[in-house]
């Protein structure tokens, strides 16, 4: 029964961590070992997450090669810093990567390099990613999930469900989102969203007179570089935006990741919120003259908006250029959603 979904129960490990679907410990890591076809952020790996994250220590899950894991379940496994890996040979294989470890103390060694990607596999659909951050006034109105609201109607898809593990059974409605997340505050809340081709997260967190909305979506079907750029602009209308990212990759009809290393992932646009305009002399006079940049906005206060396109070589090569003009540092911050 370990191998199937329903049964989570692991023998536990005379440790100070214990928890059910431990297999073994080491020095700041925990593995846990599932032959599950598809790894659903459940409650118990939730916990898991949270509880070694609170004793200092990381998870390692490990599963056979042909395991998907869901959105929720990667998303959640990166933000406590763990990481998942294939049996590969005698060792084991980061997923995601052609990298190899011996052991699995190995895996939280060092930081392993990036940068492998492979065709499109047989089968695979195209996705569209939309990370967004926006800033709420604390004391004003505001509700959370219209974003991802909006993100979905745009990419002619619904968000059904939110919840905080999977399966997310909770009705979506901004409404209903909002007071959840109100009442937990000033604890960082995170959800779980699915829907009609669609899987994501909002997470909330309260900082002085703001409360900051990160919301990534994974939709399925391509947004062309015009229409990645037209949903920043109708998006910077509807919220206060301090960094939004969109790109798009190739990924499983059902939403789910493998372990196999990832096609290539195309930029499509970005924008760069009037705060951290405001806050940085960004030199733009260029990029603007080259089409890469478009101030949007209020005059006094306005936000950058960035397109990239025609194809993926040319789509890099003006993130590239982008980036040496604003800074590597503004780039990064509109990958990873991170408010300046």
């Amino acid at each position: 029964m370990r191998d199937t979904e329903m049964d989570e129960t692991r023998s536990t490990v005379a440790d100070p961590m214990l928890h059910p679907l431990i297999d073994e410990q080491g020095d700041g890591y925990v593995v846990c070992r599932t032959a599950a076809r598809v790894l659903h952020l459940s409650a118990l790996r939730a916990g898991l997450l949270a509880d070694a994250g609170a004793a200092g220590s990381r998870v390692l899950v490990i599963t056979p090669e042909d395991t998907r894991l869901t959105f929720a379940s990667l998303g959640a496994l990166r933000s406590f810093g763990g990481r998942w890996a294939v049996p590969s040979g005698g060792g084991l294989r980061l997923a995601g990567t052609t990298a190899v470890v011996a052991h699995a103390q190995e895996a939280f060694v060092s930081r392993i390099p990036g940068g492998w990607q492979t065709p499109p596999a047989p089968g695979s659909v195209p996705w569209t990613q939309v990370t967004i951050t926006a800033r709420h006034m604390l004391t004003g109105e505001f509700e959370m999930g219209s974003i991802a609201e909006l993100i979905a109607a745009e990419a002619e898809s619904r968000v059904d469900a939110w919840g905080v593990v999977e399966p997310a059974v909770s009705a979506f409605s901004p409404a209903g989102v909002t007071a959840w997340s109100r009442s937990r505050l000033p604890q960082t809340v995170r959800l779980l969203l699915h829907g009609d081709g669609l899987s994501g997260s909002i997470r909330v967190w309260s900082e002085p007179a703001a409360v900051f909305e990160e919301t990534k979506l994974v939709v399925r079907g391509e947004l062309s570089a015009t229409r990645s750029a037209e949903l920043l602009r109708l998006l910077q209308r509807a919220a206060q935006i301090h960094f939004a990212f969109v790109c798009t990759m190739h990924g499983a009809p059902d939403m789910t990741f493998t372990a196999d290393v990832p096609a290539p992932v195309e930029p499509r646009a970005a924008l760069v919120g009037p705060r951290a305009v405001r806050d940085k002399d960004f030199p733009t006079a260029a990029l603007e003259w080259a089409a890469l940049v478009e101030r949007i906005g209020h005059p006094r206060t306005p936000s950058l908006l960035m397109s990239f396109g025609g194809g993926e070589a040319a789509a890099w090569a003006d993130l590239a250029t982008t980036a040496r003009h604003l800074g590597p540092e503004t780039i990064a911050a509109a990958f990873s959603g991170r408010p300046s």
